[in-house]
């Protein structure tokens, strides 16, 4: 038996009254009343082997406020909702809209659902205000009760599938975190060394630098977990960001100068510009895009450089690398988006842009493209200046 916590939140008596029958009688379809749809197949009136499997705890609330208590209280005791159904309408207290993002800022994690029989629904501004919309879907009134079990079915493998992704990526990342800091930290012991051959400096350099990078996609791992599962947290302090880019740009000038055809250039002016900035994240941004150039640039340079105007801060990362193909560069900040047909087979995991993006988003910064094929590309990130 598959177990999923379900809530129901809704002002009217007889639709909660409904929602609870339809799960008492589970050999016989039935209708959520004058709500539902009246379905006149005998075949829809079969409950399927598949719900059978299921075993739903529900719980009602009859406003918002009594529902987001209940989903509070669902993860203080460790037992959270995997779903929850939400009326769009339930005067006089907070709306469906209100409730879900309540909701979603105790729980990232749950399967939102709301319910509405108007049309008059801003779906942009809804998704933008509660987030996570790939968590968030909207169902109008009339319905089945069949389609009812089907949402609840498929929203609840999806719901495990993630957790169980989640999971093994988290805890493969940090298994693979001990012996990196091992292979790191003799490297660098080797290194320091005065008995080695010029040959043997080069091997070690190249186990330091190699290993530097597969750091750098653990921790690239580790963040993606965090991005889906609601962790993901930025604390925003107001400083000078030109520090936290030459500290950037110079832990990366070793790797650069192990690839002979490439020139890295840091062209980083002094501005008197502060900026709201989570330091450690923007630092992985950076590091993220200079790998990223480094990994496409086999002859000429990579350069970076950062200056002050009309009031914002830019920091520019250029390449003159392989490029990126017109109809592809909206795709590159998609997560596990790799671009490898005919274009290049250079192994990654698709993660860097992406989490490139979401540290720009949530520093409500911008981040733009510039590319050509064959000649290289350049990415603008620019943030808001404070004076």
């Amino acid at each position: 038996m598959k177990s999923v916590n379900i809530i129901f939140i809704d002002d009217e008596p007889e639709i909660l009254a409904a929602y609870e029958n339809m799960f008492k009688k589970k050999k016989t379809l039935g209708k959520l009343d004058k709500f539902a749809k009246v379905k006149k197949e005998k075949v829809a009136n079969k409950s399927s082997k598949l719900w059978d499997s299921f075993d739903c705890k529900i719980q009602f609330a009859s406003n918002g406020l009594e529902g987001v208590a209940k989903v509070e209280k669902s993860l203080e005791e460790k037992s959270p909702f995997q779903i929850a159904f939400i009326d769009m309408r339930m005067p006089p207290g907070i709306n469906g809209a209100e409730t879900a993002k309540r909701i979603r800022e105790l729980d990232s994690n749950i399967e939102i659902v709301l319910i509405t029989a108007y049309s008059d629904l801003n779906l942009d501004e809804i998704n933008e205000n509660v987030g996570r919309p790939d968590k968030l879907i909207y169902f109008k009134k009339p319905f089945y009760n069949e389609e009812i079990r089907q949402i609840i079915m498929n929203l609840s493998s999806k719901y495990e599938n993630e957790r169980i992704k989640e999971s093994f990526i988290s805890n493969v990342s940090h298994e693979l975190r001990t012996p990196l800091a091992s292979i790191s930290g003799f490297a660098s012991f080797l290194k320091s060394s005065d008995n080695l051959t010029a040959d043997q400096e080069e091997y070690v350099s190249i186990i330091k630098d190699n290993s530097v990078l597969m750091e750098q996609l653990v921790d690239e791992l580790l963040t993606s977990v965090q991005m889906m599962n609601g962790k993901f947290k930025i604390e925003l302090i107001k400083q000078n960001p030109v520090p936290i880019i030459e500290s950037a740009a110079k832990s990366m000038i070793p790797l650069f100068q192990n690839i002979k055809e490439v020139d890295f250039e840091v062209d980083l002016e002094k501005v008197e510009l502060n900026v709201m900035l989570d330091a450690t994240k923007i630092r992985q941004a950076i590091l993220n895009i200079l790998t990223n150039a480094m990994k496409f640039t086999k002859k000429g340079k990579v350069r970076i450089h950062c200056f002050s105007e009309n009031g914002d801060f830019y920091l520019k990362v250029s390449d003159t690398g392989i490029g990126i193909p017109q109809d592809k560069v909206k795709l590159i900040f998609d997560r596990f988006s790799r671009i490898e047909d005919n274009h290049h087979s250079i192994p990654g995991l698709g993660l860097g842009l992406s989490i490139v993006k979401e540290i720009v988003y949530h520093h409500n910064a911008d981040i733009m493209v510039e590319s050509e094929l064959g000649k290289g590309s350049t990415f603008t990130m620019r943030f808001k200046g404070i004076a």
